[in-house]
């Protein structure tokens, strides 16, 4: 936050898998489906959880949260409101959620995240075209009523992330005798064409 300032972006997943629908998730039977899916409470940007680093970044005046129930981010700095109320579609986008790492400027910073691993990767198969797209179904926290919302999401092969990685630019620096990398592309959403025909869908059941 020190060497960004606010006049640019510091953004930090906040993701919260505990709203994630029980038919999505290979470790509930479905017997307890009907028991889960009644005692979740629904994702709400200032009542949900996340990871250790998350929480601690929420508590810093002037972050705010997204909306997704699965996939949120909280934003410092200079952002839109429009990338808190990011689609539910492809919740890890150059288009919605990760708008400012379209600039030559950023990176996607990995604090002990493998590469595999970095959130820059989805973004990119979504602009060239790779990966396997599967629907996703999370609860919302509603004033009146939860409710469940489904949503595309894409799922990438460990070929696939390597051939994401390509398009990366990939530095690796030391500080304070620990080791990080930043990652960063020069891909823009602005690019992006009609890719439907270059990526597989495959729906999951509403059991």
């Amino acid at each position: 936050m020190n060497v960004v300032t606010k006049k640019g972006c510091v953004i930090v997943p906040t993701f919260d898998f505990s709203n994630l629908d029980p038919s999505c998730q290979i470790d509930i039977p479905l017997e307890q489906w009907e028991t889960v899916r009644n005692h979740m409470p629904g994702y709400h940007p200032r009542l949900s959880g996340c990871d250790q680093l998350g929480n601690q970044f929420l508590k810093n005046e002037g972050v705010e949260r997204s909306t997704h129930p699965v996939y949120s981010f909280a934003y410092w700095g200079t952002h839109r409101s429009a990338w808190l109320e990011s689609r539910s579609d492809y919740p890890i986008t150059f288009e919605t959620s990760l708008v400012p790492l379209n600039r030559k400027d950023s990176c996607n910073l990995l604090l002990g995240v493998k590469t595999e691993d970095a959130l820059l990767l989805p973004a990119i198969a979504q602009v060239i075209g790779l990966g396997q797209i599967y629907v996703q179904k999370a609860k919302i926290n509603n004033p009146r009523r939860s409710s469940f919302k489904k949503y595309l999401n894409i799922r990438l092969s460990k070929e696939q992330k390597e051939e994401c990685l390509e398009r990366c630019k990939i530095k690796e620096k030391d500080w304070n005798h620990q080791s990080f990398k930043m990652l960063s592309t020069d891909i823009k959403s602005d690019k992006i064409k009609d890719i439907s025909s270059n990526v597989s869908l495959m729906e999951l059941s509403n059991r």
